[in-house]
């Protein structure tokens, strides 16, 4: 027989660190210098004529996983797709930026923040979630000026709204 129980709360403690804007070089992207460490990053689009986009992922390593966007393998289809946007909106003048995370902290019923392992995929994937769901209700209090979430529904969230 289980007792019933009071909600359990989690906080999740993150800050993106701008790591630079990306480049086109002979049609390829190129990244600024990225750290070989496990975490998240974001691609931020700054569309002239509407909201700003945003991507997040994880990977365990950031370094790496920039060489993957920039010359994906032909059944990487998340790495083609966003290959295709970044190389599309670079080409037509639009800023695209990346941003890490690679230290990130938990807290449950209000005890004290713990250290999150990045070098562990569920640790990052509780970051990722929780990055997605600031960036979805962002959106929500404010639909004119919050970014739009370029993930793919089912691919790192989920149907949040």
């Amino acid at each position: 027989h289980i007792k019933p129980r009071a909600m359990t709360s989690v906080a999740v403690e993150f800050a993106w660190e701008p790591a630079g804007a990306l480049t086109l070089d002979s049609g390829r992207p190129i990244f600024p210098r990225l750290p070989e460490d496990p975490g998240l990053y974001s691609f931020t689009f700054d569309w002239r004529d509407q909201p700003r986009g945003v991507y997040v992922g994880e990977t365990d390593g950031l370094r790496r996983r920039a060489q993957q966007y920039r010359t994906p393998g032909p059944t990487q289809r998340t790495n083609v797709r966003m290959n295709e946007q970044i190389v599309t909106a670079l080409g037509a003048g639009v800023r695209v930026s990346v941003a890490t995370i690679t230290t990130a902290s938990m807290s449950i019923d209000g005890g004290s923040p713990r250290s999150l392992k990045l070098s562990r995929k569920t640790s990052r994937q509780i970051v990722e979630n929780a990055a997605i769901a600031e960036l979805i209700n962002q959106r929500a209090v404010d639909p004119a000026h919050g970014s739009v979430l370029m993930n793919r529904p089912g691919v790192g969230e989920a149907e949040w709204s």
